[in-house]
């Protein structure tokens, strides 16, 4: 047995990182979305709502990279998408720990 499942405060602290990882995801989501409305000129929140449902709804890997690059081909390349992903999921992620 691992010691995050018999050790009770590991296991908090599992749950703890889990559901940081969550919002940050979330974060993520809605910055991206802002950035590929700018190439776009589309409402932000309106795409946003599109990149949240694509991400919830679809049971494939990477679903919102892909709706990115279906959706923003020719303005800016897979590596620019896949940087940008990470960035601002370390940005969400740093945003989130600053507040608790």
């Amino acid at each position: 047995m691992s010691d995050v499942k018999t050790c009770p405060l590991c296991g908090a602290k599992l749950a703890r990182s889990r559901k940081i990882d969550a919002q940050a995801k979330v974060r993520r989501n809605y910055m991206l979305a802002a950035w590929a409305a700018s190439f776009i000129g589309c409402d932000i929140t309106a795409y946003a709502e599109e990149v949240m449902a694509v991400d919830m709804a679809m049971a494939e890997k990477r679903p919102v990279f892909k709706k990115l690059v279906s959706d923003i081909a020719g303005r800016v390349g897979e590596g620019e998408i896949q940087a940008a992903m990470q960035n601002m999921l370390a940005r969400a992620k740093d945003e989130l720990l600053a507040h608790i």
